[in-house]
């Protein structure tokens, strides 16, 4: 038996103990059951807090106030708009919400389909429609925001809008 086969007969004879005496009496299913509790709460939590942003974002709109918009993205954030280059940074998505108002555009919805999180960033996959005067749907379509916990505050870090529209 050359040293490589000594090796592995001794692995396979080698058996681990493990002491058991102070480890609390939980079971699997108990285990499973208290991290799925502390998942779902982590998971409602950030989806309120993530809707409390979004009002704001909405507010912002209404009062047609670009850099109110912008300040809801994190510094190094990024929008992607359909038709158009991607806006990196504050400044540069500012100038695409001035755009959005400048083309006289009044009002957004949103229907948030979607959203799981995992530390500090979280995912939103929903449904979007932007109007024009009295109700007049100028889009609709798609969206994903990514979110990045900052200081204990949910921002957008990346926006990619896809209308839903014929081009």
């Amino acid at each position: 038996m050359n040293h490589s086969d000594a090796a592995r007969v001794t692995l396979m004879n080698m058996q681990t103990s493990i002491d058991t005496t102070h480890l609390p009496s939980l079971s699997r299913g108990a285990l499973d059951k208290e991290a799925s509790m502390s998942t779902i709460e982590q998971q409602t939590e950030v989806r309120a807090a993530i809707e409390a942003a979004t009002r704001q974002l909405i507010d912002a709109f209404g009062q047609r106030d670009a850099a109110g918009c912008a300040s809801l993205y994190t510094e190094q954030g990024a929008m992607l708009p359909p038709s158009a280059d991607i806006a990196r940074g504050r400044q540069a998505i500012q100038e695409i919400w001035q755009g959005i108002f400048d083309a006289g555009l009044t009002a957004f919805r949103v229907e948030s389909l979607e959203v799981e999180s995992a530390g500090d960033l979280a995912y939103e996959m929903g449904r979007y429609t932007l109007y024009a005067g009295d109700n007049d749907a100028a889009d609709e379509g798609k969206y994903i925001l990514i979110w990045k916990r900052e200081a204990g505050q949910w921002r957008i870090h990346r926006d990619i809008v896809n209308s839903s529209r014929p081009a």
